[in-house]
């Protein structure tokens, strides 16, 4: 609109449907299932039909076990989830003056979605059989709407050597959640699955969630001849998460970069394009612990009252004090181009300290309730990132570049709570499987040290630490509190480390004339994954499938095996079913991660057309090929709970990569 105002607008509507099934929920899940399921079992009858339920015959150990037969459950149960979002933006700018420019935006989330899962009664669960007229439904419906507004101002000036921009801003945005969820049951058939063809609503629930922040923002660059680099921010937000007291708080940071390469003692190096040194120091909030955790929450209940049970409520814990969690961070490195550019180098080293961390703490349950979200506790985060470019060969025909980068970070807890009592976390029988501890990284795997196996001496001798139902060839766990007795829980340490030494990548594009080709290869070394299935086919009573190593487990004393994997099992398995260093496998891997080759369609072929200026024919693989010792399916798989950062690394059931491999034509007109 004239030659200073411009105004804008777009909208981005999606549509996603899916059809699903659940992974890495448990170990019951279609994935489990297909894992641990007995492989004697047939899934198909002599008819070429699919069994519905299997059922593992009973043995001297154990009485039978049953469950799903995982193909059946694919093709009966409906599991579809839809979704529709638009994303919006408006926005209007305004050059009042040659130097200074303000701009207004809004910005729109809106997405509304479905789910539903109906549950055949051809469809049993584990030692459930398959009952008619058991069918059961579950349906979950949700809106969000978020929106964001943003007025900024900028001011840029420039004079002799001198260039000079500041901006200022406030923000505020808000957003609303909105949910309801029913289960029904049963159904008389499973031909109407519709909810009103139950017998009734057996639960239901509505939520509304909001959250809001409002920021106010500043920023300046000042340069000085190109060579000398500097920039200040700042930032105060305020979020409805937190408690009344200590709703808003600031964050500064300072950055400041020194050309090397333009000043005069470096100039007359001539194979040096670029060098700069850059430092950085600031500080940043994370908000992100729910939207009520510092409120006293009304919860419906109820108690006895005489003879009669009454309606009540309990009110929650509030805590008025929850505030922000911040990360200082100090950050330096460089910059170098080398050669015309066919040489880049990018160092990166930083220190970042955490504070006031947001995380439940146990509370005495004499006051009703069992955590309380607080802020405490201080961690801190070391690393070193290094990325190399290169072009080792540029020719008018030939190029080759290659890119290769690594990243190393370490982590460390530097205080907990006023005693330092240690943090347990995620869940296995009812015990933890993960530890924060004091000088450690966060969520270390926790459970029972392997120390060997039983023998038959070891069980006649007092000094010998047992536990109950033990036996010649079943597992020996460290005493690590050295009562003479192995317990869950006050024998349980340390026993691996869900983070990588390092991650890495590389990738090289080859080009000759009209033909490309490009290779991706990514991966981390060290780490450990926790293979939750083990659990399962650990277990030797002779229900589920087991692990191809336990060929070398423990027959007798004449035929130990390899002294690690034990025998089997007299009654049921005990702590052999607890967590333990069996578990902990090694997540090293490499991945072909991405393929293209390519193929330029000549000019003249464009030309001849009269309206194309360009074309290529291309074909990608994604995730070609992956290399790991790991026995699950990948190992990057996350914790069964991926928002709990106390729990990493435990692996259920992960769903495999898929190999894609796709075909395309870019014209350009």
């Amino acid at each position: 609109i004239g030659k200073r105002i411009k105004i804008g607008a777009s909208l981005q509507p999606a549509y996603i449907s899916q059809t699903r099934t659940n992974t890495n929920a448990s170990r019951d899940d279609i994935i489990g299932v297909s894992i641990y399921a007995n492989p004697t079992l047939k899934p198909y009858n002599d008819k070429g039909e699919l069994v519905p339920y299997l059922v593992s015959p009973q043995n001297k150990y154990h009485s039978a076990w049953s469950f799903v037969n995982p193909l059946f459950n694919l093709r009966e149960t409906d599991q579809s989830d839809k979704e529709f979002q638009s994303l919006g933006l408006a926005y209007l700018e305004w050059k009042i003056t040659k130097d200074l420019s303000v701009r207004s935006s809004l910005n729109t989330n809106w997405s509304t979605a479905k789910y539903f899962q109906y549950l055949p009664s051809t469809v049993g669960s584990s030692n459930t059989p398959p009952t008619t007229g058991t069918g059961r439904s579950i349906t979950n419906t949700s809106q969000n709407f978020d929106w964001l507004v943003e007025n900024t101002a900028t001011y840029e000036k420039s004079f002799g050597n001198h260039r000079f921009t500041a901006l200022a801003g406030y923000t505020t945005q808000k957003s609303t959640a909105r949910g309801i969820n029913l289960n029904a049951d049963p159904y008389a058939n499973d031909l109407l699955q519709t909810i009103n063809a139950a017998q009734a609503i057996k639960s239901w629930g509505e939520s509304v969630n909001q959250w809001s922040m409002i920021s106010y923002l500043g920023r300046i660059n000042y340069s000085f001849n190109e060579k000398y680099l500097l920039t200040a921010t700042f930032r105060s937000d305020g979020s409805s998460r937190f408690g009344s007291e200590n709703r808003y708080a600031s964050f500064p940071s300072l950055a400041a970069a020194w050309r090397l390469s333009q000043e005069d003692f470096i100039k007359n190096i001539k194979s040096i394009d670029n060098l700069k040194l850059r430092a950085s120091f600031g500080t940043s909030g994370n908000n992100n612990i729910g939207n009520y955790a510092s409120l006293a929450s009304v919860n419906a209940g109820s108690y006895i009252f005489g003879s009669t049970q009454v309606s009540a409520a309990t009110i929650g814990i509030s805590n008025p004090s929850l505030t922000w969690e911040e990360s200082q961070q100090i950050d330096g490195g460089f910059d170098l181009s080398m050669f015309n550019n066919r040489l880049t180098l990018v160092v990166d080293v930083y220190n970042r300290k955490s504070k006031n961390m947001l995380l439940s703490n146990i509370i005495p349950a004499i006051t009703g309730f069992n955590t309380q979200i607080v802020n405490m506790g201080n961690v801190q985060n070391r690393g070193l990132e290094i990325a190399l470019g290169g072009a080792p060969v540029s020719s008018r025909d030939f190029q080759w570049d290659v890119n290769m980068n690594i990243a190393i970070n370490r982590n460390k807890v530097l205080s907990l709570n006023k005693n330092g009592d240690r943090i347990l976390s995620g869940n296995n029988d009812n015990n933890p499987t993960h530890v924060t501890v004091v000088g450690k990284p966060i969520g270390q795997f926790f459970g029972y040290m392997l120390q060997g196996l039983y023998t038959a001496a070891d069980l006649l001798d007092p000094k010998v630490p047992k536990y109950p139902q033990v036996y010649a060839g079943a597992g020996k766990y460290l005493d690590v509190d050295g009562d003479g007795q192995i317990k869950d829980l006050s024998d349980y340490t340390i026993i691996g480390n869900p983070y990588p030494d390092f991650i890495f990548g590389f990738s090289n594009s080859f080009s000759y004339k009209s033909i490309s080709l490009s290779v991706i290869v990514n991966g981390q070394s060290g780490g450990q994954v926790v293979n939750g299935l083990r659990q399962t086919v650990d277990n030797l009573q002779g229900f589920f499938n087991v692990s191809k190593e336990w060929v070398n487990r423990y027959h007798s004393a004449q035929e130990p095996g390899d002294g690690i994997h034990y025998g089997i099992p007299n009654t049921t398995p005990s702590l052999g079913h607890r967590m333990n260093t069996l578990w902990i496998e090694d997540a090293s891997y490499l991945r072909i991660s991405n393929v293209t080759l390519g193929y330029a369609l000549p000019a003249t072929w464009m030309k001849r057309t009269g309206f194309m200026n360009g074309g290529r024919l291309y074909v990608t693989v994604q995730n070609l090929a992956t290399f790991t010792k790991y026995g699950g399916a990948n190992p990057e798989a996350q914790s069964v709970n991926i928002n709990n950062t106390l729990s990493p690394g435990y692996d259920i059931s992960s769903y495999p990569l898929s190999r894609t491999v796709s075909a395309g034509l870019n014209l350009s007109f």
